[in-house]
């Protein structure tokens, strides 16, 4: 009885996996139906532009086996198969990865910034080259699309998208700096040729200065020292709260008139210092004073784009225009004396060395006024569509008085 029993389970086991064989290779023949091609005719191509990569066997592996084909069938708790599956061939890349590597080395290149070029006197002052894109392959998505496409089966071609990287620096980023952003002037109609003559070199340094975003910029770094080796000529500087003679007279109403026009051009300011004394051609607060050793004008383009500087003298005027993005506000300056001391009186001298001739004996002249002590403020004032919307406070101050000097004259008075 039990021998007959075990021959009986046998036989049942036997036909089982018979049934099972059978099955699997209906499907294995199935996978060869239409729908489906052979490894050997089966092509991968890749295509970006007018280039193309294709890939046959041995390059496209048959990824499925025999135990992938058992698994396509759905069995009962005794194993035997109760239906098939849908079976599906599955082809993939060989060296995946380091094919696709080599691939995107022939496709990516790096990002091209545009270029400028800056002519401060010339009618059409800029000249910009255009940028170009650069381009990514993502692999592993690319990877994920050619698999995709041979789990089908079949041939397959799959279009390479690579990203766009920007530059940094666009030409459009390039045209918006080209708007003026301020410009001021000053006046030294006053002035002997020498000083005239520091203003222009001075600030013939600043003429064509192209200021990237981030950049800071001083002053005395792009004018360099004030010799005479230089071209400097000697002429009335402030030293101690006196006018006295020195190379490089006037560079100061260079330094301040670029400091005026970076102000109204709404550019960060990170090192300025006031003169001892008082100044004429500006209100008080809004000058500059610089000296090579000890005292510098330095700024900040913080405007988040370039700016380029023209600066230059036309008759009896220093300029300087800042172009840059066009700015949302107009800005203007006010100037505001707080409190005015007492002036102190002139210093009497007798010109006993007859300096002044035409100074006759009996006579006195004022040849420097006195100037009091005062205390004075520095605002930014920002309009929009012709109202005040922001007051910004930059700087108070305070000027050392100056002692003026009158004389008595020594020379003889000529006879009629």
């Amino acid at each position: 009885m039990r021998k007959t029993t075990a021959v009986k389970v046998m036989a049942i086991l036997c036909f089982s996996l018979i049934g099972s064989l059978a099955l699997f290779l209906s499907a294995r023949s199935a996978s060869a139906s239409p729908g489906y091609s052979d490894i050997y005719g089966i092509k991968l191509t890749l295509r970006y532009g007018d280039r193309k990569w294709e890939f046959r066997y041995p390059d496209i592996v048959y990824s499925d086996g025999f135990d992938e084909g058992i698994e396509g069938f759905e069995k009962d708790f005794r194993g035997r198969i109760m239906r098939e599956r849908p079976f599906s061939c599955c082809y993939d890349l060989a060296d995946a990865y380091g094919k696709l590597r080599q691939i995107a080395a022939q496709i990516e290149c790096e990002p091209v910034n545009a270029k400028v070029k800056f002519f401060p006197d010339r009618k059409g002052k800029f000249a910009i080259k255009e940028d170009k894109k650069g381009r990514r392959v993502d692999i592993e998505k690319l990877y994920s699309q050619i698999k995709k496409s041979l789990s089908k089966g079949v041939s397959a071609e799959v279009e390479i998208v690579p990203k766009l990287i920007d530059p940094e620096i666009t030409a459009k980023k390039l045209k918006r700096a080209t708007a003026v952003r301020s410009e001021f002037s000053t006046d030294f109609s006053s002035s002997p040729p020498e000083r005239k003559h520091n203003i222009a070199l001075s600030l013939r340094q600043f003429n064509g200065l192209i200021v990237w975003p981030g950049e800071e910029v001083s002053f005395n770094a792009v004018v360099g020292p004030r010799t005479q080796e230089r071209g400097y000529k000697v002429s009335k500087i402030i030293v101690g709260g006196e006018f006295v003679k020195g190379f490089g007279g006037g560079v100061c109403q260079s330094s301040t008139t670029l400091y005026n026009a970076l102000l109204l051009a709404d550019i960060k300011i990170t090192e300025q210092h006031r003169h001892t004394l008082a100044i004429s051609y500006v209100p008080p607060s809004f000058d500059a004073m610089v000296n090579i050793s000890t005292a510098d004008l330095k700024f900040l383009n913080d405007s988040g784009n370039f700016i380029f500087i023209k600066a230059w003298t036309e008759g009896n005027r220093a300029y300087v225009r800042i172009y840059g993005e066009k700015l949302v506000y107009t800005i203007k300056r006010r100037s505001t004396v707080l409190k005015v001391y007492e002036k102190p009186r002139e210093k009497v001298v007798v010109d006993f060395e007859g300096k002044y001739r035409d100074i006759y004996e009996g006579e006195r002249r004022v040849i420097i006024p006195s100037k009091p002590k005062i205390e004075s403020m520095g605002e930014l004032l920002y309009y929009k569509n012709g109202r005040i919307v922001k007051i910004k406070p930059i700087r108070r101050d305070v000027y050392m008085p100056l002692v003026g000097k009158e004389v008595v004259g020594t020379a003889k008075r000529p006879k009629r």
